[in-house]
């Protein structure tokens, strides 16, 4: 005779209890995790090479990363990080050794630079600011290449309503009356990036930034 286990309720409620614990470690997540070093807190990283961020509802620039860069890390990261990407350099402002310029690796080392990185001048452990030029425009993917049109500060567009809304701040980066050169930054202080509007002559182009605070 085939013996029948009674039911138990205690014991399917400790098995449930205990796979919900490991669940979460099971599934894929869609995006990359870095755990900080506050008990068990996890912040995770869009790549703005892989994820088209005007899809996701919220959103904040601590939250982005391209070629393994983010805010908030060193000098000495960066560098590190850009060891395994023979594609990629580096090269240090002349007017400002805490700041840097990405270059893809052309083996004439000439060219628009791609990002353009910040670090205070008395703080080199910590990334403040990150501007992507046009250059970079192509390892962006879906509508995130709209971040270099005008679109984006069309508020008649559905990029600029729905995505960007209406900045909360506007200042003057660089005015050349006499080359008919004018650099303006719009600022989304709320979830930490900017658009900055490139003019010179009768042509405009548009760089898509992201800060910690405000911008250096």
């Amino acid at each position: 005779m085939k013996s029948i286990m009674a039911f138990n309720p205690g014991m399917v409620i400790r098995a449930v209890t205990i796979l919900s614990f490991f669940l979460p470690c099971l599934l894929p997540t869609a995006k990359g995790q870095h755990k900080t070093n506050q008990d068990t807190a996890q912040v995770a990283y869009y790549n703005l090479s892989l994820f088209d961020i005007t899809k996701i509802k919220s959103f904040h620039s601590q939250e982005l990363q391209m070629f393994g860069i983010r805010l908030g890390i060193s000098i000495d990261q960066v560098k590190n990080t850009l060891r395994g990407q023979d594609s990629i350099i580096i090269k240090q402002d002349k007017f400002n050794d805490k700041r840097f310029y990405l270059y893809e690796d052309n083996h004439s080392n000439k060219g628009h630079p791609l990002l353009y990185l910040k670090w205070p001048e008395n703080d080199p452990s910590t990334l403040q600011e990150i501007i992507f030029y046009p250059g970079c425009r192509k390892y962006f993917v879906g509508n995130t290449k709209k971040l270099f049109t005008n679109a984006t500060l069309n508020f008649s567009q559905s990029t600029g309503q729905m995505f960007f809304g209406y900045p909360k701040a506007k200042k003057n980066l660089l005015r050349v009356p006499s080359q008919n050169i004018r650099h303006t930054a719009y600022y989304y202080t709320d979830r930490g990036y900017e658009i900055i509007k490139l003019e010179k002559g009768d042509k405009t182009k548009f760089a898509f930034g992201i800060f910690l605070k405000e911008p250096l």
